[in-house]
């Protein structure tokens, strides 16, 4: 429940940042938005059916769906908020302002879990950090699984 909420979640957010993205003053950032664009669509496609499939099914993959969400609810308002290097892209006009997509992406967020018979939980986005490096501990877990093979054979080519 948690991996399908998740990818839905963020592609939903990507589609909303890719589409403004795709109005950068930067023709190269403009040009690969729009190239992503098709793509960010297709993820958007996928994890949608899947949301609709889990949280429309049985009573226990919607179950598992709605507490999927409650769990990662909390990390969705990091999302919208900027780092200082990340301020001043959106004054050079090369990224948007994410504080202001967040309500288009919530209304969009909040129609979609009522079709899916599925509540916003009640406490409110709350986790921040990550972009200043503040992880879980389960990023350590992650990160000794991908670094595993350089550390055991240092310097090897693929």
């Amino acid at each position: 429940g948690q991996t399908i909420v998740r990818q839905w979640l963020m592609d939903h957010y990507h589609a909303l940042l890719f589409a403004t993205i795709s109005n950068s003053r930067n023709e190269n950032i403009s040009s690969f938005a729009i190239k992503s664009l098709k793509e960010v669509k297709y993820h958007l496609r996928f994890s949608t059916s899947w949301m609709e499939r889990l949280s429309l099914g049985t009573a226990e993959a919607h179950e598992k769906i709605q507490h999927g969400l409650n769990q990662l609810w909390r990390f969705t308002e990091e999302l919208f908020s900027l780092t200082a290097d990340e301020r001043q892209l959106v004054d050079a006009h090369l990224i948007p302002d994410l504080e202001l997509l967040k309500p288009k992406w919530l209304e969009t967020i909040s129609a979609e879990l009522q079709r899916f018979e599925l509540n916003l939980p009640e406490s409110g986005a709350y986790r921040n950090g990550a972009k200043q490096g503040l992880h879980t501990e389960h990023l350590g877990y992650v990160l000794a699984e991908l670094q595993y093979m350089q550390r055991s054979y240092p310097g090897m080519n693929w």
